[in-house]
């Protein structure tokens, strides 16, 4: 199943759907790292007298930027993980045996 069947919940593999989003913060950091290595190269050509954003700032939005991906990226595993946890437990559920008593009532 492909990743884009996974995340739209078509009963596809979790371990692709985190390997994609793992790839995807791959990329996400490595565009980060590109846009900062531009924005300081810039920097370094004003000089030292310009005005602007200083080297340890841009590391610092940078360093936010790629935390935020992975943050996201993380929240979208985990979030698809639990939908898939919340199925499983319904279907055990419903294949227990319906002759005893529930698992959530307990016997007076």
């Amino acid at each position: 199943a492909s990743a884009a069947s996974c995340a739209a919940g078509g009963g596809g593999n979790v371990n692709m759907l985190s390997a994609a989003l793992h790839l995807l913060s791959d990329f996400a950091r490595s565009l980060t790292t590109l846009a900062e290595s531009l924005v300081l190269m810039a920097l370094a050509r004003q000089g030292e007298g310009a005005r602007g954003p200083s080297p340890a700032f841009v590391d610092a939005v940078a360093a936010l930027c790629v935390c935020s991906f992975i943050g996201i990226g993380i929240l979208a595993g985990a979030v698809k993980w639990l939908r898939a946890f919340r199925t499983y437990l319904r279907r055990e559920r419903v294949a227990a045996p319906s002759g005893g008593p529930s698992p959530r009532r307990r016997r007076s």
